[in-house]
């Protein structure tokens, strides 16, 4: 059989074997997986925390109208804790404008998700600070007659963090969906945040299929290797050393990448270049002899 009909034949193989595993890594591997994170935590007391003293953050921009309208400041949101539900307790808000002056602090018992990127606040206390607030020569008085706190039963706030965002913050970017990533890296933008680690998560999920076809053509050379006694156990033992070589080059080129800000589209890519590089060559070897 020529390589040019074994390739063909290996292809279709690759396109079933292809619509399968992006399915299971797209759709169910990512929810299972935030499945038993949430079972893991219930179980462990159900609160989740960033590992800092103070608990969790996380950065916002505030819109004028809604998540649709004009930026026209900046929101830091620290929660002592999360519950496995999404629901944040002990919250801390602090509000900037576009000049990076306090706007305002807001303080909540907590935090209940009620979807369209709107959360229910309970039992708040709301310090207003005005722009003369900030003012260096401000006398006591005067900064008395600036400052206004307000105490209510609850408030609505409207933000583009949700408890999928918050998620995120615990989440392997390699057991995330493309579309999950893609969501993230576009929230950390919009807030000037750095996003490498999940950029070169994302392309490396979009380019998956060009690398599984790479690894399919780079185990085809072996078929037209004959080898004398004990010659299955050696394109075995061979087949296994390169996927594993695949595997760990992958995972260095990602932390290489992401230490030299390289592209994450050329640090995602590169390992299936140099490996389609060496089938190419394999399959040209083969031929001439």
């Amino acid at each position: 059989m020529s390589t040019r009909l074994a390739g063909f034949m290996l292809a279709k193989i690759g396109v079933v074997f292809l619509v399968l595993t992006f399915l299971f890594g797209e759709f169910i591997a990512p929810v299972v997986s935030e499945k038993a994170e949430s079972m893991k935590l219930r179980v462990q007391g159900a609160l989740i925390s960033q590992q800092f003293r103070s608990g969790l953050w996380a950065k916002d921009v505030i819109k004028q109208g809604g998540v649709n309208g004009e930026v026209i400041g900046s929101r830091f949101v620290n929660a002592r804790e999360v519950a496995a539900g999404g629901q944040l307790k002990e919250v801390v808000l602090y509000e900037f404008d576009t000049d990076f002056r306090l706007d305002a602090l807001i303080r909540a018992k907590t935090a209940d998700y009620q979807g369209n990127f709107t959360w229910r606040l309970s039992n708040v206390s709301e310090t207003r600070f005005a722009k003369t607030a900030t003012n260096q020569n401000i006398t006591a008085p005067d900064m008395t007659k600036a400052i206004f706190t307000q105490s209510m039963e609850s408030k609505i706030l409207v933000s583009e963090i949700t408890p999928k965002i918050l998620s995120v913050l615990f989440a392997d970017p390699n057991r995330m969906s493309a579309y999950g990533l893609f969501t993230y890296t576009k929230h950390l933008a919009e807030n000037n945040q750095d996003s490498g680690r999940y950029n070169i998560a994302f392309w490396k999920k979009i380019i998956y299929p060009f690398a599984v076809f790479v690894m399919m053509a780079l185990a085809l050379p072996f078929a037209y290797l004959h080898f004398r006694a004990g010659g299955v156990s050696l394109k075995i033992f061979s087949g296994i050393m390169l996927g594993v070589t695949f595997y760990l080059l992958n995972n260095l080129f990602s932390h290489l990448g992401l230490l030299n800000t390289w592209p994450a589209f050329v640090t995602a890519i590169a390992p299936s270049l140099f490996f389609l590089l060496v089938a190419v060559t394999a399959l040209w070897w083969v031929e001439r002899h």
